[in-house]
């Protein structure tokens, strides 16, 4: 995965780790966080990349030889699937905001 996507990727996972602990609390992100990548590691190898941290999310650089297709489209699972999730626990409006931050820093990577 190149550097500049990785920075984008650490950067939404930032701003979506940080939102999350506002509305639900640490203890409650954190558990969140853990089905959003169960859910992602059961579909994808490449989700190995992304790792929970004490201060939140973050994607680790990945080996050489997988493929960076399948890194984003694991991570876009990821964070669909996070969104998902936080939809059904918090409700549709908070979440669709959340969603709209994460589809336009999403766009902005793919100018990269």
């Amino acid at each position: 995965m190149p550097n500049t996507i990785l920075t984008v990727y650490n950067d939404l996972a930032r701003r979506v780790w940080d939102q999350m602990v506002d509305l639900v609390g640490v203890h409650a992100a954190t558990v969140l966080v853990q089905r959003a990548l169960w859910l992602t590691r059961d579909k994808y190898a490449e989700a190995d990349s992304i790792i929970m941290r004490d201060d939140g999310i973050a994607f680790d650089l990945v080996s050489q030889d997988t493929d960076p297709s399948q890194c984003k489209v694991a991570a876009e699972e990821f964070f669909s699937s996070l969104i998902g999730i936080l939809t059904r626990l918090v409700g549709m409006e908070i979440a669709e905001k959340l969603n709209e931050d994460v589809d336009r820093l999403l766009k902005n990577e793919a100018l990269l």
